[in-house]
């Protein structure tokens, strides 16, 4: 029920119909993630954080959950906790493409901050590419590659 109000953009409905099935059964980590992403959807952070940590606790070796929760703290701009979610979630898969994606947003991000620190932006871009090989479908992703791929320039180039 919850998946289908989720569907017809209804995400209070979703969050009650969610929470009546952990009352029913807490155990159910992909409830819990599921639940998750809709607080996200309407901006509760904490609830969703939450939500995606008990989801982890739940199913350790799910990576999905740490995805999410690199997002929150990405958000929160905790990006020392975002960092440490997304490598998580690639410890867990090696081929986790939204992992590496992540990582490259809070790298790019810190660089963006501070464009002195150049091994930030080749980090990012590192992940990006990295990303980009498990899930080629990703054009916002490959925009974002070439906007900040160096250029090489100078004389005979």
């Amino acid at each position: 029920l919850a998946l289908i109000y989720d569907a017809q953009d209804r995400p209070y409905d979703a969050i009650r119909a969610y929470r009546q099935s952990l009352e029913r059964d807490a155990h159910q980590p992909s409830v819990l993630f599921q639940l998750g992403l809709t607080y996200m959807r309407v901006n509760r952070l904490r609830d969703a954080l939450n939500a995606f940590e008990l989801a982890a606790r739940q199913d350790p070796r799910w990576p999905a959950p740490w995805v999410q929760i690199g997002t929150c703290r990405f958000y929160q701009k905790r990006y020392d906790a975002a960092l440490a979610a997304y490598t998580k979630a690639i410890e867990l898969d090696r081929n986790c493409d939204e992992g590496y994606r992540g990582l490259g947003v809070v790298y790019m991000t810190q660089y963006i901050q501070d464009p002195t620190k150049v091994a930030l932006r080749d980090k990012a871009l590192a992940a990006w590419n990295r990303s980009l090989e498990l899930d080629p479908n990703q054009e916002d992703l490959r925009e974002l590659v070439a906007k900040y791929t160096p250029r090489l320039t100078g004389p005979g180039l």
